[in-house]
């Protein structure tokens, strides 16, 4: 089973030295990034960097802005770093609060999807807490998985559906194929996120559930009480612990 890593996770150190965090990424033993930036590399940089390290770019979340004013500059990028997916982590600022917000979320999915299939690529769509709020008696979650088009998968964060109070295992058997991508963050006592092994949710059980996901991707936010400094060593856990389910 191979394990992504958001890069989100190591923000701090990302925006010191970027092409170092990527490099210690591999070393801790993830196999592939998921971009939430590129660090200020062009495309040829980032994929030869990425090779050095022996990691490969699965996917990578692009603010709404790319998606409305550079979404052909951006999908070739990603295309170009070897990443399948670019996937729109949040309603980025707008509201999803009437059918007709949510309409227009699922509009500039389809119409994305559309000029991905040009690139070989899939779009995504993250969910946070948010989309397990109901429009119309549906989540707004089921409004985009059944509004969208084939090209655009669901990227189900497994920690922010439990946060919400929706059994995400239960919620990958509602949508089946559509949720090709699973993001691997534990939530614990006071929803507080913690390593992987330490929560409440199943993780193998999870990644058995999910049998249409290409790719696994473990997020983790630093235990504050520890510090920035501690997130390396949470990072290890979670990748070892993945590596060493039996499923």
């Amino acid at each position: 089973m191979n394990i992504s890593l958001q890069l989100y996770s190591v923000k701090v150190d990302a925006g010191k030295d970027f092409k170092g965090t990527i490099k210690r990424v591999a070393e801790i033993g993830y196999d592939g990034v998921e971009f939430a930036g590129f660090g200020g590399l062009n495309a040829a940089e980032q994929k030869a960097w990425l090779d050095s390290c022996g990691l490969y770019a699965k996917s990578s979340h692009c603010d709404r802005n790319l998606f409305e004013t550079a979404l052909d500059e951006t999908l070739a990028y990603n295309r170009d770093i070897g990443a399948k997916y670019m996937i729109l982590p949040s309603p980025c600022g707008r509201k999803l609060q009437t059918k007709s917000d949510v309409d227009e979320m699922v509009s500039l999915l389809n119409h994305a999807a559309e000029k991905a299939e040009a690139y070989g690529l899939k779009i995504g769509y993250h969910n946070h807490a948010l989309e397990f709020e109901k429009i119309d008696g549906e989540y707004i979650l089921d409004h985009i998985a059944k509004g969208t088009v084939d090209n655009v998968a669901l990227q189900l964060d497994v920690y922010w559906a439990s946060y919400a109070g929706v059994d995400p295992i239960e919620y990958i058997k509602k949508f089946g194929s559509k949720i090709e991508l699973i993001h691997l963050k534990q939530i614990g006592a006071e929803k507080k996120n913690v390593c992987l092994p330490d929560g409440r949710l199943d993780m193998a059980q999870i990644v058995k559930t999910a049998v249409y996901s290409k790719e696994f991707t473990v997020e983790q936010e630093p235990n504050s009480a520890e510090g920035e400094s501690d997130i390396w060593n949470m990072l290890k856990r979670n990748v070892e612990y993945m590596k060493g389910l039996i499923l």
